[in-house]
């Protein structure tokens, strides 16, 4: 269930280490890096793809095998990536078309940005004066869409599938708990709400970054 025992102390999976095993507890507890199910068995994000994995045995063996994975170890599982890849016609129109950040879509295309995230990237180049930030910085296993690190701020712009997705909001709630956890403060842009009004919205979040 838990990491085994290290000369160095105890690491979480977050990479760091701790001198007990209950600060390593506590540290997870405060963190949300990891959590326990109703049968006690250790939940824990895949750094790569994020998906939920209950041992830290199967963890290893997934982020190994997983497609995400850049210097991924091929394993004996079904080939599902060309599935995975796989657009249908009236998306890849919209695509071409521009329309895709009307409907919530994001790309599929790997290590490519959402509309949304596009477009605040270019709304902050244009508008905003501090442009000292990163986009899709990490801390633990999350990203960031935009990071001021010397700050410790952050804005997430958010699709649909933010707010109507069990799975993503219990993922989000992790995320926000881990960034608390670590002393950022940060935001959540709501992309259908910035679409009715978007000069309040680029106002709201330049006054959060520069204030």
């Amino acid at each position: 269930m838990a990491a085994k025992r290290k000369v160095n102390g105890w690491k979480c999976i977050c990479g760091s280490i701790f001198t007990t095993r209950q600060e390593k507890s506590n540290h997870i507890k405060e963190s949300g890096h990891v959590k326990s199910s109703a049968n006690n068995r250790i939940i824990a994000n895949c750094q790569y793809c994020k998906k939920e994995i209950y041992t830290m045995s199967a963890l290893k063996i997934h982020e190994k095998h997983c497609w995400e994975n850049p210097n991924r170890t091929p394993g004996k599982s079904r080939n599902m990536k060309p599935f995975a890849e796989k657009i249908s016609k009236g998306i890849t129109k919209a695509f071409d078309e521009g329309r895709h950040g009307d409907t919530g879509w994001t790309i599929h295309k790997r290590h490519e940005k959402t509309y949304p995230e596009q477009w605040l990237e270019s709304v902050i180049k244009d508008r905003f004066n501090d442009q000292q930030f990163h986009s899709e910085l990490r801390i633990g296993i999350y990203k960031m869409d935009f990071a001021w690190p010397h700050k410790k701020r952050c804005i997430e712009i958010d699709g649909e599938q933010h707010y109507i997705d069990e799975a993503q909001i219990k993922r989000d709630r992790r995320k926000e708990k881990c960034l608390e956890f670590n002393g950022w403060t940060y935001i959540r842009l709501r992309w259908r709400d910035v679409q009715k009004e978007k000069e309040k919205y680029i106002q709201i979040a330049k006054k959060f970054i520069e204030a």
